[in-house]
């Protein structure tokens, strides 16, 4: 398995940081992959094109067309009009 040292767009799970890899000796695919959190995809089959390199260029671009970085709770709870932060009531429903 190798790994590229390109920076990658945030991990839109947790917004950690994120590479490709390429894992030839299992699954015969490349993939971007977060580096926090273990998150992984879009999966480029190695056999669709036609070098190594191409294929984890792929999944990179792939990985960087991904969703926008996470959203936490505080920026959630700032769309609704609460002042941000996620505000459970005294039954543990949200407020």
């Amino acid at each position: 398995m190798t790994k590229d040292t390109e920076a990658r767009v945030a991990c839109p799970f947790c917004g950690g940081e994120a590479s490709t890899e390429v894992d030839d000796e299992d699954f015969d695919v490349a993939r971007g992959i977060c580096k926090d959190c273990g998150a992984c995809g879009p999966f480029v089959d190695l056999s669709d094109y036609p070098t190594t390199a191409a294929a984890r260029d792929a999944a990179g671009t792939a990985w960087d067309s991904r969703a926008a970085p996470a959203t936490t709770l505080d920026t959630i709870g700032s769309q609704f009009g609460n002042g941000g932060g996620f505000d459970p009531g005294a039954d543990g429903e949200a407020a």
